[in-house]
C-alpha cells in the first residue's frame, strides 16, 4: 500500500527562503539563506549522479518500511528497489499517471499514518520497464542482499549508468568501513528525495558559529521545526544535499543486526 500527502504548492520558494533565514538567524551568527540557480552536482565536492533538483514543486519525499522492520527482529526479506520508488511517484493518479497501486490519500492537514506498512519486493519491486527519468538521494539500510550485513546506505543513483551510493558497514574489528554500493536497492527502512534531476532553481542555506552548543546540534531537524512554526497548516516537504565546509559531524553506523 502507498499513502499520499499532497504538498502545499501555494506557498513559492522565496518564502521558505524568508521563514529559514528568520528562523536560523536566532541560532547561528553567521546565516545567508536565498533562491539561486543550483550548481552542477555532479561536480566536486557533491559527485551526485545530474546536475540538479529539478524545479520547485516537482520533488517528492519518501519513506519506505520503517522502524516496525527492525525491531523487535528485523525482516531481511523487505527491499525496495529505487527505480521502482521512482516509477510508482510518477504514475501515480495524483502526478496525472494510471497507477493501479493500493493507495490512500491524505489530506494537507491530516495527521493519520500507519507508515511502515512494506511493498514485498518479490512481489512487487521489479525494475520499472518505462525508464523514468529520475535522481533519487537520501538514507536508508542496506539490503542485505547485496552486502549480506547491516550497513548505512547514502543513496546516490539515476536511472542513467550505475548508481553512486555508498554505504558503512562496521567489520569483524568493531571498525567503520566505506565502500562504493552499485546496487538500486535499499533495506528495510529508507527516506529518500526523488526529483528529475534537471537544473532549476534551489535553496541555498549557509549557516554558522551555533551560538548554542545545545541549540540547532540537529541542522535537519532545526530546519524541519523553522517551517513547522512558519507554516503550521501546510504540509511542505524538502529536499537536498548537506555540505560540511568546517567543524565535526556526529554520525553513526550500525552493526550488523542480532540472530536472535
Amino acid at each position: 500500500p502507498v499513502e499520499v500527502y499532497p504538498l502545499n504548492t501555494s506557498i513559492s520558494i522565496e518564502e521558505v527562503a524568508v521563514a529559514i533565514k528568520e528562523g536560523l538567524t536566532d541560532i547561528f551568527k553567521n546565516v545567508k539563506v536565498g533562491v539561486v540557480d543550483c550548481p552542477d552536482l555532479r561536480e566536486a565536492p557533491f559527485s551526485c549522479c545530474k546536475p540538479g533538483l529539478g524545479n520547485p514543486h516537482e520533488g517528492a519525499v519518501v519513506d519506505c518500511g520503517g522502524v516496525a522492520l527492525l525491531y523487535p527482529k528485523v525482516d531481511l526479506t523487505k527491499e525496495y528497489d529505487m527505480r521502482q520508488i521512482a516509477s510508482i511517484v510518477d504514475d501515480h493518479p495524483h502526478n496525472g499517471g494510471h497507477s493501479d497501486v493500493e493507495s490512500t490519500i491524505y489530506p494537507p492537514s491530516s495527521t493519520t499514518s500507519s507508515a511502515g506498512s512494506p511493498i514485498d519486493h518479490q512481489d512487487s519491486l521489479q525494475p520499472d520497464p518505462h525508464n523514468h527519468a529520475f535522481h533519487i538521494l537520501g538514507a536508508g539500510s542496506c539490503a542485505y542482499s547485496v552486502t549480506q550485513q547491516n550497513g548505512e546506505l547514502a543513496i546516490n543513483c539515476s536511472e542513467e549508468g550505475e548508481p553512486h551510493s555508498e554505504c558503512g558497514t562496521v567489520g569483524e574489528d568493531t571498525m567503520p568501513e566505506r565502500r562504493e554500493y552499485h546496487s538500486y536497492l535499499s533495506g528495510p527502512i529508507c527516506n529518500v528525495f526523488k526529483c528529475t534531476g534537471a537544473p532549476g532553481k534551489v535553496l541555498r542555506v549557509r549557516a554558522g558559529a551555533r551560538m548554542d552548543p545545545e541549540v540547532g546540534s540537529d541542522i535537519v531537524g532545526t530546519l524541519k521545526s523553522i517551517l513547522e512554526k512558519a507554516f503550521p497548516h501546510s504540509v511542505l516537504g524538502m529536499g537536498g544535499v548537506v555540505l560540511v565546509r568546517k567543524g565535526k559531524v556526529m554520525i553513526h553506523v550500525m552493526h550488523d543486526f542480532t540472530v536472535k
